[in-house]
């Protein structure tokens, strides 16, 4: 609270609004809790009901197998490397475009800013996105996941 005295209406003001955020907070995390209470549940338990607000039959039987199966260190590893160098692409991109459109003596800036934005607020959509990648050969490639959002 503010050392100052402060109006109705500011103090009504701040009472919705921690109302509107408890409500999101219940909205938002007790479905997030039930599934992590699930998680350390057991199988039959969950089945049957029981898990509502803490875990039931506390195991770990589900974590082991998730972390057993090879498809899951396959996805962290692509993911790992899609964000890599999907973001090393793009920063390299971006800094090659916004340098010289940040000199205000560059013929041709107001254009090349307008084309910059027109191709950021309005996509091709996917199915020329998919022929310009299937004419680039990089279909079933991990560059047609990064090729498309490269600036």
């Amino acid at each position: 609270m503010s050392l100052f005295k402060q109006s109705k209406s500011n103090i009504f003001f701040d009472l919705c609004v921690y109302g509107i955020m408890l409500l999101l907070l219940f909205v938002i995390g007790y479905p997030m809790l039930v599934v992590l209470s699930s998680s350390f549940s057991s199988g039959s338990a969950i089945m049957e009901g029981k898990v509502v607000f803490l875990p039931v039959d506390f195991t770990l039987a589900g974590y082991k197998s998730f972390f057993k199966t090879q498809r899951i260190w396959i996805g962290m590893k692509n993911s790992a490397i899609y964000t890599l160098v999907g973001t090393v692409i793009n920063l390299c991109l971006t800094i090659l475009a916004a340098y010289p459109l940040s000199r205000s003596h560059l013929r041709g800036r107001k254009g090349w800013m307008l084309f910059f934005l027109f191709t950021t607020w309005f996509g091709a959509g996917l199915i020329p996105t998919y022929l310009l990648m299937k004419d680039l050969h990089v279909v079933n490639t991990m560059w047609a996941m990064i090729v498309p959002g490269a600036l």
